[in-house]
C-alpha cells in the first residue's frame, strides 16, 4: 500500500495549511499545547480538553474547569485569535457518562481575516493503516505517525484505579501507535480522509480517537454549518 503522507517539504507545507498548531499558555509561556485541524466546510476541529484546566490523580483526571485566556492559531507564521466555539463538550467526569458516548469535542468558525481552504473531508470508512498527525507541545514542526487500527469498534479508558473503573465508548476507536503531549485534536487521515480526532494516548494502550462520524453527526444536528 502506498502512503500519502511523507516528510518531504512539499507534502509539509500542504499539511501545515490544514492541520494547525494552538497556541496557549503551558507552564507559563505562551507555546503549542494542542492541534486543530482545517474540514472541507470551513471549520475548525480540535479536542476540548485542550481548553481545560485538569486536576489529575495518578494521571486520571478528579476536575476540570475552562481556562480563561486567549487561545491563537498559527499558520505561516501569522496568528489568528479562536474565539468562543461554536460547541463544546468534555466527558472528564465518568459519573456524568450514562452510555457509550465520550465527548470531547470543540467546533470553532474560521477566524475574521483566516481564508485558507481545505480538502480534508469527515468519513466513517477505516483503512488499515493511517497517519496520526499533529504537533509536539513546544515545537512548532509537523509531526505525523504511521499506525495499524487496533479497535475500530471501540475503545475503553479508566477513570480510576481503586476501586477499578473502565468505560467503553462505543463512538471512539483505537490506534496502535502512542502519541505525545501536543497532538490531541490532531486528525487521523488517509490522505484527505478524516477517520477521526485524537483524545488521549498511553504508553501501554496506544491512542484513542473519536471517530469522525460523531463528529459529523455532531456538526448536523447543532446546524453548525448553518453559521458559516
Amino acid at each position: 500500500m502506498e502512503f500519502p503522507i511523507n516528510h518531504n517539504e512539499q507534502n509539509k507545507k500542504m499539511m501545515r495549511e490544514k492541520i494547525i498548531p494552538i497556541f496557549g499558555l503551558l507552564d507559563g509561556i505562551r507555546q503549542v499545547i494542542a492541534t486543530a485541524f482545517i474540514i472541507k466546510q470551513s471549520l475548525i476541529i480540535t479536542a476540548a480538553h485542550t481548553f481545560y484546566n485538569e486536576i489529575k490523580e495518578e494521571c486520571h483526571v478528579i476536575s476540570a474547569t475552562r481556562k480563561d485566556e486567549v487561545f491563537e492559531i498559527e499558520v505561516d507564521g501569522k496568528r489568528y485569535p479562536l474565539g468562543k466555539p461554536v460547541y463544546e463538550r468534555y466527558s472528564w467526569d465518568y459519573e456524568t457518562i450514562i452510555d457509550e458516548t465520550y465527548h470531547d469535542l470543540s467546533v470553532f468558525k474560521k477566524p475574521v481575516g483566516f481564508n485558507l481552504h481545505s480538502e480534508l473531508e469527515l468519513t466513517s470508512e477505516m483503512k488499515n493503516f493511517v497517519f496520526l498527525s499533529g504537533y509536539l507541545h513546544s515545537n512548532i514542526e509537523f509531526e505525523s505517525y504511521k499506525s495499524d487500527i487496533y479497535n475500530e469498534n471501540s475503545s475503553t479508558r479508566t477513570y480510576r484505579k481503586e476501586p477499578l473503573i473502565r468505560k467503553k465508548f462505543s463512538n471512539c476507536f483505537q490506534l496502535q501507535e502512542n502519541t505525545g503531549p501536543g497532538m490531541s485534536g490532531g486528525p487521523v487521515l488517509f490522505q484527505n480522509e478524516v477517520h477521526g480526532m485524537i483524545v488521549f494516548g498511553h504508553r501501554d494502550s496506544g491512542t484513542t480517537a473519536i471517530k469522525a462520524e460523531h463528529i459529523l453527526e455532531v456538526i448536523e444536528k447543532k446546524g453548525l454549518l448553518n453559521l458559516l
